[in-house]
């Protein structure tokens, strides 16, 4: 079950509330406090609900009914495209079978411009108004189709747009999450979890302050960028370029957030003599992204 100062911490994050914020490590250093267990339904249902914008364009659940809604307003105009012109019953008993509303729209499209055939045909010999009338009507209908289609298009690519956004924002969580497992935080009473999730929004605060970005090279590496001009350049500092452990443990020591050396360092509660156990996150995130990138090389989404 998570610790209730662990989700403090996060809702905070999400409120714009800073991790030095008095009245949070106020709250958070009452033991009692920091460390009360809460279910898992209980906790979940204010980390899923209460969204910032940002989340909130992330939110499967979120995307997907946003996506059903536009989706059924596309719907709702190709039944009345069939509706308003004189498709016959196969046509229609055909459109029917058709669940994907892209193949839909091709569909009809395909039928409007037989018709548009059909039509000019049929202006040419008569050389009737209202027989180039409808000419003119059907040009419009395939414009609007056409429309339709690169809108579809355009939904499709935001979605692996999204997709590819969170497989980043995955690697880029787990990679501090790892760096941060093996930092000598500070030793202030904290359980080490909301320690991290200090470290983590310090870190994220001075890379929005610098307009820095983390990509990854080929290896999987990460390595920060800075937005200038419109260009992603290689981040310097006095002529010197900083990779990203120099940059984290710069964060974390100018915020003075790091342990302090002790002589005599006293053992943690219920640790007693026993030797540290090793770390074991840089394995297991591993293992996690390269699942993620599995996952959408499967979809056929290249990361």
């Amino acid at each position: 079950m998570p610790k209730f100062g662990v989700l403090l911490n996060s809702l905070s994050g999400k409120a714009g509330i800073k991790p030095d914020d008095e009245t949070l490590k106020k709250l958070l250093a009452f033991v009692e406090v920091s460390q009360f267990e809460l279910p898992d339904e209980f906790a979940n249902a204010l980390e899923r609900n209460l969204l910032t914008q940002e989340s909130a364009a992330a939110n499967p659940d979120v995307r997907s009914k946003i996506f059903a809604e536009a989706l059924n307003g596309v719907d709702a105009e190709l039944e009345r495209s069939v509706g308003d012109f004189e498709f016959d019953d196969s046509f229609k008993g055909e459109l029917k079978g058709i669940k994907s509303t892209h193949e839909k729209v091709r569909r009809i499209t395909a039928g409007l411009k037989d018709q548009l055939k059909a039509a000019k045909e049929k202006a040419n010999k008569t050389g009737d108004p209202k027989d180039k009338a409808e000419v003119d009507v059907l040009k419009k209908e395939i414009e609007n189709a056409n429309t339709q289609m690169n809108n579809l298009k355009l939904m499709h690519q935001t979605e692996i747009d999204n997709l590819k956004t969170a497989n980043l924002n995955d690697k880029k969580e787990f990679t501090l999450k790892s760096k941060l497992a093996g930092k000598p935080l500070p030793k202030n009473g904290l359980p080490p979890e909301i320690n991290i999730l200090t470290a983590k929004t310090l870190i994220s605060q001075e890379m929005a302050k610098q307009g820095i970005i983390v990509t990854f090279d080929e290896a999987g590496n990460p390595v920060l960028k800075q937005r200038k001009d419109g260009a992603d350049i290689d981040y310097f500092v006095d002529n010197k370029k900083i990779d990203y452990d120099n940059f984290v443990d710069g964060v974390l020591a100018s915020n003075k957030f790091v342990q302090i050396n002790d002589p005599n360092p006293a053992p943690n509660p219920g640790q007693g003599n026993n030797p540290p156990q090793p770390q074991r996150s840089f394995q297991s995130n591993a293992g996690v992204v390269s699942e993620i990138d599995g996952q959408l090389r499967e979809l056929g989404i290249t990361v």
